[in-house]
């Protein structure tokens, strides 16, 4: 009478807590993404060493030309290509770090040293601009008038436009495709290069055209687009580590994929974080309180199949199959386990007709009270009276509300 689990090929966990059950998926058993780490960290390898060689082309292109051709921007903008150079390197470094499989001591895997590199590589953008502001300020402070720029520095800064805005859109497609929240960030770097270097397009122009320290103004304002997008990954980054939910768009729609599977009566408790630009889910689902086990576990199964296939970021599903809404109290929580029962019954109900005999005992913990099935061999007579028998003897119990014979 007892339902039993099939084999599965994901991770489970059975709560005891007043017939809630329990099951998390994750991406080590079950094929959310065709990807294994190897090739995910081959293509964020790829990308990076790409990165790097040309922002290091560029660097030396905008700091000599910057120089010879009397451009702070240019300058500004080169020493910003050459800290894309450690960005590059905190990348390779997280993504090989972050791409570890689960162990022992991280179950969930590493995905937060990808976070941890993304702070990193803010960090140091904000600090880049601020020195390229002030260095900016001094000169302004020291020379009333500044060399005037040459054209060489309105065609480097051409080829760096174009060459950012390629090297954006390469990297944000392999970043899309391994989903890596590292690569995406160092990618949207890029194209804030490629905007930087339309600044200094603009910048030199204008002085050119007669319009003093605009040059200098230009690198100011580089510096100021350097920080802005340092503080917007830092921040990105810390919300991820502090566990922010997705947001409310994306955690109503997951609310309604899952009301929408077969079986499920409401959803409370759904929670959501991100981890590595993954996103992980926590649910409660409400089900009938007298279905079996095994039918609560299928409708959990329906449960992470409709995120998986709705929501590809989702990798990780934790499903909790309640009888009751356990979110504002558990009345259920406090009564006698089974053992406790079994006892009592076998002691009150010993010389009851059948009991010796019966079949299956299955107990239903709901609304602060134990409903007992009991099935007894069909054989013994009288089953209306029997009924009324047992209902006079197991409600003396003070948690148990009703019995219910079952002949076999």
């Amino acid at each position: 009478m007892v339902d039993s689990f099939c084999a599965y090929s994901t991770r489970f966990v059975l709560i005891g807590k007043s017939a809630e059950l329990s099951l998390r998926y994750t991406t080590p058993f079950v094929t959310l993404s065709p990807m294994n780490n190897n090739t995910r960290y081959n293509q964020a390898k790829k990308a990076t060493i790409v990165s790097a060689a040309i922002n290091t082309l560029l660097g030396f292109m905008k700091i000599i030309v910057g120089f010879l051709g009397h451009s702070q921007a240019l300058v500004a903008d080169g020493v910003h290509s050459f800290s894309d150079l450690l960005s590059d390197a905190l990348v390779l470094f997280a993504a090989k770090a972050g791409n570890k499989s689960p162990d022992a001591d991280h179950p969930y895997g590493h995905r937060r040293i990808e976070t941890l590199g993304s702070i990193i590589i803010a960090l140091l953008l904000i600090t880049v601009g601020l020195a390229l502001i002030g260095n900016t300020i001094r000169l302004i402070w020291h020379h009333e008038h500044l060399p005037m720029p040459n054209l060489s520095v309105l065609l480097i800064a051409i080829v760096s436009v174009g060459a950012n805005e390629w090297l954006y859109r390469y990297m944000l497609k392999i970043a899309n495709t391994i989903q890596s929240s590292l690569l995406r960030s160092n990618a949207w770097h890029n194209r804030g290069d490629a905007f930087t270097s339309v600044l200094v397009f603009m910048s030199v122009l204008g002085q050119l055209l007669g319009i003093p320290y605009l040059d200098a103004i230009g690198a100011i304002l580089i510096s100021l687009v350097i920080i802005n997008m340092g503080g917007r990954m830092a921040w990105q980054g810390i919300r991820e580590l502090i566990d922010t939910a997705v947001n409310p768009e994306e955690l109503k729609k997951m609310d309604a994929t899952i009301r929408k599977v077969s079986g499920v009566v409401d959803v409370h408790q759904l929670r959501t974080r991100f981890l590595g630009g993954n996103i992980y889910v926590d649910v409660h689902v409400l089900v009938d309180p007298m279905i079996s086990v095994s039918e609560g576990h299928y409708i959990s199964d329906q449960v992470f199949l409709a995120l998986q296939q709705q929501h590809p970021n989702v990798t990780d599903i934790t499903v909790h199959v309640d009888p009751e809404d356990d979110e504002v109290a558990q009345p259920s929580i406090y009564l006698p386990d089974r053992s406790a029962i079994m006892q009592w019954l076998d002691t009150n109900c010993a010389d009851l007709p059948g009991y010796r005999e019966h079949m299956g005992i299955r107990l239903h913990y709901f609304n602060g009270k134990i409903l007992v099935d009991l099935t007894i061999p069909k054989k013994i007579k009288h089953h209306d009276q029997l009924q009324h028998t047992y209902d006079e003897v197991i409600t003396k119990h003070t948690n148990i509300a009703k019995v219910f014979l079952y002949f076999r």
